[in-house]
């Protein structure tokens, strides 16, 4: 028992003193890094002035560091929250954050000098431009920074050795990645949409005295661009917060409200009441409103095209999953292993924006299908209640929807990752506040840009309901026809579905110089305008008229009508699919071109035969996997979904703390 308790004793002794020995060890690190390279991370005293608040803060800072005593750890833990070189430079990972909570966190013992986080940034190329995401300083060289102002060369011969010998490494990296990125530092993978992925630069967090400036740090400096966050920073309520959070209030006490009410009914037993005056407040009940949505219909109408649910829920997680790829590509911890893009399998990810395509041919297929039916019911369309319940459906949830993303989510913005890549996290607040109208007017694909071409919006995703509601506007001007004369209307018909395919030809073939991306010409030109997107549209317009007129005819076709059918219809979806695979970025020769042309009418066809061949028999086991009834609920969701889904995906990035690491399963876990 003695020897037990002799080891136990000895044990502990030898771990106290070996903690105690990392600690020094650990408190040595520190104390030497900041020795060395306090220059890279913290303003000149010299630039901030001597006797100014900044330099009294560094000569404090400076002093702790040589000091032993407790008191003064403040500034070791200031030197432990820095973006220190890691892991994984060579590897494709130039952004060290640091430890942005713990330098807010820091204070010195009489509460004089606390934390503040920068991002800094180095870059290295473009002649010495600085090209940062800040735009307070973008385009702003090195002398018109430095005019007027006294460099001391001297005191910061060390940190330009130091970011010179980092460059010199990142530079070398960079070489190792040319097949994967190019010179201007776009991602390009064979058809790959050119993603906005910095190259030739280094970013790393730095913690300051909070008395500091960030003009004092960009002078020091010397060509950095950077943005700060004050340890005191907080966004106060202003009134359009105020006026949201309100509201939401009074349709929280009509939920609440219209709950009890239901619940009363149900518990009395006296459902008349439903019928009186009550009837006002139960479409708020949430008991009420989960049903609906939930409600499962194993048996539906014979007219029902049920094939439609699972198609919707599908093409919507595609939407998301191609999104979540996007934007986690300005952060991420292993950037030259991109080429993991360049696969066969992640070309369904790549193509995921021919699911948009997917949603215009169900809005024309269901749009054609149910002004047929009423008309064949009332002998005519009510244009005003048309117009009005679709302002109604779609309005209201939109609105509420930038209200939000006006107001209250730049709350849920705030960490290391925003202040990298923006001056400050409330940017997407105030484009909502500014630009929003244009989501709420079904205008912002033709209202994207300013004169100077520079993007201005606010839910970057609602170029789709823009470009859906127009064509939506539009649609009687073809529905009319095609059903009062039928020989005229189809002919008509023909003619717009021709002029649309004709018409992004045409633009396509005008823009084959210009490169598949993001944020580009491609995008205002080829993507978002309603006369290139129509033909999808106009497909599903086809698809929708010829079930409303078989109506409750059945569709008779032999064995090898319905072989060929699928055969074609899967044949071309995955030339669709897989076209751009190794494809040239922007397209060049011929085959490409008219890739680029056609692939999305191609597209919306073989979802129309899909469709026709489920809805009338011939889907075999794709019918029974697209109609299950599983899909319903999800399918009523999709339109809330489409609009939080993307900013929620900002928000996620923007609230990291840390950088993503890319694979493809991290993707779909994400």
């Amino acid at each position: 028992m003695k020897i037990y308790l002799k080891v136990v004793a000895l044990t502990a002794i030898v771990i106290c003193i070996k903690g105690q020995a990392t600690n020094v060890n650990r408190e040595y690190y520190l104390r030497n890094y900041a020795k060395k390279w306090s220059s890279a991370y913290l303003p000149s005293r010299l630039m901030a002035g001597w006797n100014s608040p900044c330099g009294k803060a560094l000569e404090e800072f400076y002093d702790a560091i040589e000091s032993f005593q407790t008191k003064d750890a403040w500034a070791l833990t200031m030197v432990d929250t820095w973006g220190k070189s890691k892991d994984g430079l060579l590897y494709g990972s130039p952004d060290v954050l640091g430890a942005y909570d713990q330098c807010l966190r820091i204070s010195s013992l009489n509460n004089t000098i606390r934390g503040k986080y920068c991002s800094l940034f180095r870059w290295t190329s473009q002649g010495g431009q600085i090209i940062g995401h800040s735009t307070q300083w973008r385009g702003q060289s090195r002398d018109q920074l430095m005019k007027g102002v006294t460099y001391d060369f001297l005191e910061h011969e060390r940190h330009q050795s130091y970011l010179q010998k980092l460059n010199k490494e990142y530079k070398n990296h960079s070489l190792s990645i040319s097949n994967g990125l190019q010179s201007n530092g776009s991602v390009r993978m064979g058809g790959l949409p050119s993603l906005p992925i910095p190259n030739d630069y280094l970013t790393y967090g730095t913690c300051m005295p909070h008395v500091c400036s960030k003009r004092q740090l960009q002078i020091s400096g010397f060509n950095y661009v950077m943005s700060c966050d004050e340890p005191d920073w907080k966004i106060s309520l202003d009134g359009l917060d105020i006026s949201f959070i309100s509201l939401c209030c009074i349709i929280g006490a009509l939920m609440l409200t219209g709950t009890a009410a239901h619940g009363y009914t149900l518990y009395t037993k006296q459902e008349h009441l439903a019928k009186g005056p009550m009837r006002f407040i139960l479409p708020f009940a949430v008991t009420l409103n989960l049903k609906k949505i939930f409600t499962i219909n194993p048996r539906p109408a014979p007219e029902t095209i049920t094939c439609l649910n699972g198609m919707r829920v599908m093409s919507m997680c595609w939407v998301i999953w191609g999104h979540q790829n996007m934007k986690t590509l300005l952060a991420l911890a292993n950037q030259n292993n991109l080429h993991m893009i360049d696969n066969f399998l992640f070309a369904i990810a790549r193509n995921a924006h021919v699911s948009v395509d997917s949603f215009f041919f169900l809005s024309g297929l269901l749009v054609c299908y149910g002004v047929f039916r009423e008309m064949s019911k009332t002998g005519s369309l009510n244009i005003i209640m048309y117009y009005v319940h679709r302002i109604i459906r779609l309005t209201p949830p939109l609105c509420m929807a930038v209200w939000y993303f006006s107001t209250l989510n730049r709350f849920t913005i705030r960490g290391p990752i925003p202040f990298s890549y923006s001056p400050k996290p409330t940017d997407l607040a105030d484009y909502c506040r500014n630009f929003g109208w244009k989501d709420i007017a079904y205008v912002s694909n033709i209202a994207f840009r300013n004169n100077q071409s520079i993007p201005e919006g606010c839910m970057g995703q609602c170029w789709y309901t823009s470009v859906d509601t127009q064509l939506y506007v539009l649609a009687p001007l073809l529905l009319l026809p095609l059903y009062y004369y039928k020989t005229i209307g189809r002919a008509w018909l023909y003619v717009v579905t021709l002029a649309a395919i004709a018409m992004r030809g045409f633009i396509t073939w005008n823009q084959r110089n210009t490169e598949v991306g993001v944020d580009n010409p491609w995008m205002y030109d080829i993507y978002f305008p309603t006369w290139v997107r129509a033909d999808s549209w106009l497909i599903g317009i086809w698809t929708g008229y010829f079930i409303a007129k078989m109506g409750k005819n059945k569709l008779q076709l032999i064995q090898w009508q319905v072989v060929v059918g699928w055969t074609v219809a899967v044949t071309f979806g995955l030339m669709v699919m897989f076209g751009r695979y190794h494809a040239p970025n922007p397209a060049v020769g011929a085959g490409h071109i008219m890739y680029e042309m056609v692939h999305r009418t191609v597209w919306a066809s073989c979802l129309g035969w899909v469709t026709i061949a489920c809805h009338y028999g011939y889907g075999g086991i794709v019918n029974e996997f697209l109609s299950q009834p599983s899909w319903q609920p999800f399918s009523r969701l999709t339109y809330p979904m489409y609009l939080v889904a993307m900013q929620f995906q900002y928000a996620y990035v923007m609230h990291s703390r840390t950088l993503f690491y890319f694979t493809h399963i991290n993707k779909v876990m994400e």
